[in-house]
């Protein structure tokens, strides 16, 4: 049952990832999505991408002191609820959002959709990027939200059965509290 939003002030969340220009994917979606639930959609853009609903043809990375400022400027605006980040494109954006999340926004929740290749197959992240978005974005996250492909290069084993599935889960969990115990003891 959908529950109509309060006529008060809605809770704010900031969206971190790509600009998808056929409005199916990305920033675009958070932001329906978001204001199909009842709550005000913030997006900062991480990269530009041309596709269309087939498949992405090429993108760009944002500079990370820009992906920096356009967070800021949503934190300085008002209270953020929640964050979501999706497509980040370069270790540099990671490394942003991430410092951001812990210096800002500790203690919200926090959703990472590691988005590391397009669903027609094309990359979206330069190498080396999903090692970072597991040790600097995984220990932050409340919830994690990987396809098939993505659990299996964060979590290193194939993931094809259910079995794998929760194999991959368990492993992406483990990390995830080695790595939390590791930025606590810094």
């Amino acid at each position: 049952m959908l529950v109509k939003p309060s006529s008060g002030p809605r809770a704010v969340i900031m969206f971190a990832g790509g600009m998808d220009p056929a409005g199916g994917a990305g920033l675009i979606a958070d932001v329906k999505t978001a204001a199909y639930m009842g709550f005000h959609g913030c997006p900062v853009v991480t990269a530009l991408t041309v596709q269309n609903s087939g498949d992405v043809l090429k993108w760009d990375a944002v500079e990370p002191q820009m992906v920096t400022d356009q967070a800021e400027a949503v934190i300085d605006d008002g209270p953020v609820a929640a964050v979501k980040t999706g497509m980040l494109g370069t270790i540099g954006n990671v490394t942003a959002l991430s410092s951001l999340i812990r210096e800002r926004l500790s203690g919200i929740p926090f959703i990472l959709d590691p988005v590391l290749c397009a669903g027609g197959g094309s990359g979206l992240s330069e190498n080396g990027i999903s090692a970072e978005i597991s040790r600097k974005l995984l220990p932050l996250a409340t919830v994690c939200t990987p396809n098939l492909r993505e659990a299996a290069i964060l979590s290193g084993s194939s993931v094809f059965s259910s079995s794998d599935m929760e194999k991959a889960a368990q492993a992406m969990t483990a990390l995830q509290e080695y790595r939390t115990a590791a930025l606590v003891d810094q």
